[in-house]
């Protein structure tokens, strides 16, 4: 059921379907090319076994697997499996971002990740792997394509006097070319209303989504005087914090204080 199953390639496109490596010879360039197929939701360790018979030709091989992980459902690769592959170049796809340029034994191996971000599970830099690939060895090098970016940012808006103007100094100058996520986080004076923000932000984005998880500021021994299990915990703490010697004892006080008050709250944030 495979969509490569039903769709006619022109003649320069192979489609491996065998999950052990097969090849390709292109002898105009004294290449074989070596791949495998993904063929269920769990897939064999590729390479395991494999080596590349004896002779001249250059090998090289694209492959899915997966280099991180060795019980992987995605086609274990180890070290060792790509040392004794004895390719020149080994390609690999799993994971979306650049790994550099690696070594196992005299195999040089990468992911490049993909070409271009398509989510904001997928930001940074992107782009692909470019350079010459020969008996003598591997000249290779990462090329980042300048195209739209996915970026994610927290602003911490405590004490702001003005929430966009902290957005804008907490993000770099070139924003109008990317996609961004930004995060408010920490405390602030009454509710945001993202909405009206992002009409001030937008202007200096390509596209801009906000999200808001902020906290209400408010006085957290406000309830200290109450009869209640609640009351009694923050009077202690309030005791420990008017004599407290420093700073930094009076912020881990207060920090205790709210994890407190929310725990008792059944409260998640802060």
């Amino acid at each position: 059921m495979s969509p490569y199953a039903h769709i006619s390639f022109p003649g320069n496109v192979h489609v491996f379907t065998d999950t052990a490596p097969q090849p390709v010879v292109l002898e105009e360039l004294n290449c074989v090319v070596w791949g495998t197929a993904f063929l269920s939701e769990r897939q064999a360790p590729p390479l395991r076994g494999f080596s590349v018979p004896d002779g001249g030709a250059i090998n090289v091989m694209v492959c899915h697997g997966d280099t991180e992980m060795p019980d992987s459902r995605y086609g274990s690769i180890k070290s060792e499996d790509i040392e004794g592959s004895g390719l020149d170049y080994l390609a690999l796809g799993h994971i979306h971002t650049f790994s550099g340029i690696r070594s196992a034994g005299r195999t040089v191996w990468a992911y490049p990740g993909c070409p271009l971000g398509r989510g904001f599970d997928e930001t940074g830099e992107k782009g692909v792997i470019r350079g010459t690939v020969s008996k003598q060895g591997c000249e290779l090098e990462f090329l980042p394509l300048p195209e739209r970016r996915y970026v994610t940012a927290e602003v911490d808006v405590s004490g702001c006097g003005d929430i966009a103007a902290a957005v804008r100094a907490a993000v770099p100058a070139d924003t109008a070319e990317n996609i961004y996520r930004i995060t408010l986080s920490g405390e602030w004076d009454e509710k945001l209303r993202p909405d009206e923000l992002k009409k001030q932000l937008e202007k200096d984005f390509w596209h801009l989504e906000l999200r808001d998880a902020t906290v209400l500021k408010k006085d957290i021994w406000a309830q200290a005087a109450e009869d209640t299990l609640k009351g009694n915990f923050l009077r202690i703490l309030r005791s420990r914090y008017d004599s407290a010697d420093s700073p930094g004892e009076k912020e881990k006080i207060v920090m205790a204080a709210r994890y407190g008050i929310a725990a008792l709250e059944y409260r998640e944030d802060m």
